[in-house]
């Protein structure tokens, strides 16, 4: 992933060393030296995550971050606010003015470059709901507007706070958040077994320290479960246990407390994140309610031909302006009708069914994967470079072919089936849904000219 880092630092030598770091790291780095120019260059540029460090123009870092919060074009991107020093008081300005984080300029590299690919992730998985609901917009079957959420629009979250065993921290953070109107609950002894019950809760509230349980691998499971893959999550860790937090924030903890924890801290990290968690939800319960029957596929359940074109020139669009790759992979069934033939056709939905489940299984979920038609699928890949996309395609090559499929219930006969894989990569120019597939589906013909159960890569450098 390779995402576009916006710095707004009113010193020069500290801007060119905060760009030198993430350049380091290969991310797209834009600098302005005042709040003013931010504030023109962001509306024009519209990165992926913004840092400020702004402390003596003519607007600081808090009144730049709340103008940034109150545009609708740019209030979803994520803000780092950088400072010398950043009391609790600067930290709760930060939190009303719209900021996701706070980093001191003795931060630790490690704990800067976790949490900017953390909020670039979380930016990225954002813009792919949004994107989706454009789509179901411009086709005409969209109908709720969506914003972004109110306090009163999280009355009653459900909120998890798992026990270390220290009495008085699990006291102090169900006082600080009794207050709220929220339904909290506890949970000792915790294990990985109950994580298929989590997915109720809007946020889960752990320490980085458990007795007898490996908390990051805890995170990683949660992340790893379909079902839990999107709660918010809320870490609270020691000062200077950089190292853990730093882990933590890759396997995809969203926020952090750094103890002695600040009551008006909490409160407002747990709004945010239970904000954000009810607006993804909101986001992905419209965009699947207002689809319609005329955009999905009613045997897979995918997407149909007509949606996936036009949520790939809006795909293909949004990666010209953001200067990002993108590939598109086009596979189908190697000698489908034979499956027919010899099975029969309720056979052959089975297959393309449980083919279906096994792609979405394994793809990322800001991917789009449809039925092109007959047994032909195409899944879109945005931020992907060559190398990437081959290496999709290849696991998907192999989700298909590692084990057959269900055959007939009463012969019980299973089916073995492979695919063969085209790739085609966007490049910046003028390339429109049409343009991309042709070449994909050239790249598909070659697969099954070199035998089938194979995957080939558009030879043009661009298409």
């Amino acid at each position: 992933m390779s995402a576009r880092i916006f710095i707004a630092d009113d010193t020069p030598a500290s801007a060119a060393n905060l760009a030198e770091k993430l350049s380091s790291e290969y991310f797209h780095v834009i600098v302005a030296h005042n709040g003013l120019e931010a504030i023109d260059l962001v509306s024009a540029s519209l990165p992926d995550l913004i840092i400020l460090s702004l402390a003596s123009s003519e607007i600081d870092s808090f009144e730049v971050c709340r103008r940034f919060k109150a545009d609708p074009q740019v209030s979803h991107i994520p803000v780092i606010i950088v400072a010398n020093s950043l009391d609790s008081q600067e930290r709760i300005k930060g939190l009303d003015a719209g900021a996701d984080d706070f980093l001191s300029k003795s931060s630790s590299d490690k704990v800067l470059f976790a949490r900017v690919r953390n909020l670039s992730r979380l930016k990225m998985t954002m813009d792919e709901w949004r994107m989706r609901e454009q789509t179901s917009e411009a086709l005409g079957v969209l109908t709720d507007e969506i914003n972004f959420l109110t306090q009163k629009d999280i009355v009653g979250a459900k909120v998890l706070i798992i026990n270390n065993g220290d009495t008085s921290d699990v006291a102090q953070i169900n006082d600080i958040l009794g207050v709220e109107n929220y339904t909290l609950e506890m949970a000792s002894d915790f294990s990985v077994q109950h994580k298929q019950d989590l997915e109720d809760y809007d946020l889960i509230i752990t320490p980085l320290d458990l007795p007898g349980l490996d908390s990051l691998r805890f995170i990683a499971e949660i992340r790893a479960e379909r079902s839990s893959r999107h709660i918010s999550i809320l870490t609270i860790a020691e000062s200077g246990d950089d190292v853990r937090l730093a882990k933590a924030l890759d396997l995809g903890v969203n926020d952090c407390v750094i103890k002695p924890m600040d009551c008006y801290e909490l409160i407002a990290r747990v709004r945010t994140q239970v904000k954000r968690r009810r607006y993804h939800n909101r986001l992905k319960r419209s965009y699947q309610n207002n689809l319609t029957l005329a955009l999905t596929d009613s045997l897979t359940g995918l997407f149909n031909r007509r949606y996936v074109l036009k949520h790939l020139d809006a795909a293909l669009d949004s990666a010209r302006k953001l200067e990002k790759p993108m590939a598109v992979v086009l596979f189908d069934i190697d000698h489908f009708k034979q499956i027919n033939d010899t099975h029969g056709h309720a056979a052959g939905d089975r297959v393309l069914r449980e083919l279906a489940e096994r792609v979405s299984y394994t793809i990322r979920d800001i991917d789009v994967v449809a039925r092109y038609g007959g047994e032909e699928f195409i899944v879109i890949l945005p931020d992907v470079d060559e190398a990437s996309a081959f290496k999709i395609a290849e696991r998907l090559r192999w989700v298909v072919a590692e084990r057959e499929f269900r055959g007939d219930d009463l012969q019980k006969r299973d089916i073995p089936v492979t695919i063969s894989v085209g790739i085609a990569l966007s490049d910046k120019g003028d390339t429109t849904a049409a343009d991309i597939i042709a070449c994909a589906d050239q790249a598909l013909y070659e697969a099954k000219r070199m035998g089938r159960n194979r995957i080939a890569v558009d030879p043009r450098d661009s298409v």
